[in-house]
């Protein structure tokens, strides 16, 4: 029997093991069983390192990444149920992410974000709340959602005032309301968030939820231009050509305009392509 058979019997070994103590909830058996699979690569010589073990047996190498995944949710659970909720709320987000080695849960992740949100943890309500506002793991709420981004938005959480004033803004909530996510774009947009500038700024330009300020339109514009959002930058153009009556190819808005459309805006490439 040479190197490589006695590696992939190894693992099939460390497999069953590993596989019988997780059954039977044996933490004692899942750690040396856990690091013999951990530690092939310091332990085995480099030639056999790098041959490939599914070669050698086509289903190993899926079914060790399944059992890791296993014993990294096991690992991370009782992690989560003696930590605070700082760490539940970590977990709900790697579960809802998928973060290797963890699979994508998003009914776990949403019972562990519950917990999270439940003990005042903004990282916890805002992924309850993004759970809620896409029916992942939960029945879509929109209200639930709003809930509970806005306790998270409460705290100081920019991207739950991010999408706290998406809803507000968007059609699909019964609950629309400018002006209240003027509001929330306010505040993400003073801390700096670039996406939250581009809203603002729009909101300005249209009039909506606030009053109509071309020149807060350009300052928020500008923000996130500044960024590097594509779409900000063709807006901050747009807005120098029609509200103060630029030509494109006057510095300020061919700037901007140059600069949207070496990001592949299709409106900024339209404009560029008529002073050809």
């Amino acid at each position: 029997m040479d190197q490589l058979t006695g590696i992939v019997m190894m693992f099939k070994k460390a497999f069953l093991a590993l596989n019988c103590a997780l059954v039977a909830g044996c933490a004692s058996h899942v750690a040396p069983q856990q690091a013999l699979l951990g530690d092939y690569h310091s332990t085995q010589p480099q030639a056999i390192r790098g041959r490939s073990l599914p070669d050698a047996d086509p289903g190993l190498n899926k079914a060790i990444q399944v059992l890791k995944a296993q014993a990294a949710l096991q690992a991370r659970t009782q992690e989560a149920r003696l930590g605070d909720a700082a760490t539940r709320a970590r977990l709900a987000r790697d579960l809802s992410q998928g973060q290797a080695p963890l699979n994508q849960d998003f009914q776990l992740a949403a019972y562990w974000a519950g917990l999270a949100a439940s003990q005042g943890d903004a990282s916890g309500q805002y992924q309850l709340a993004y759970l809620y506002e896409n029916g992942m793991g939960l029945r879509l709420d929109l209200d639930k959602a709003a809930f509970w981004y806005k306790a998270a938005a409460e705290q100081g959480l920019v991207e739950a005032q991010l999408r706290l004033g998406h809803l507000y803004e968007a059609g699909q909530w019964q609950h629309q309301d400018p002006a209240q996510a003027a509001h929330w774009y306010g505040l993400a947009a003073n801390a700096g968030d670039a996406r939250a500038q581009l809203a603002l700024g729009r909101l300005y330009a249209r009039g909506q939820g606030l009053e109509r300020d071309d020149q807060q339109a350009a300052h928020w514009f500008e923000a996130a231009a500044e960024a590097g959002l594509a779409e900000a930058q063709y807006r901050l153009a747009s807005l120098y050509h029609q509200q103060q009556g630029l030509p494109w190819n006057d510095p300020k808005p061919l700037y901007w305009l140059k600069k949207a459309a070496a990001q592949r805006n299709v409106q900024a490439m339209d404009a560029l392509s008529t002073l050809l």
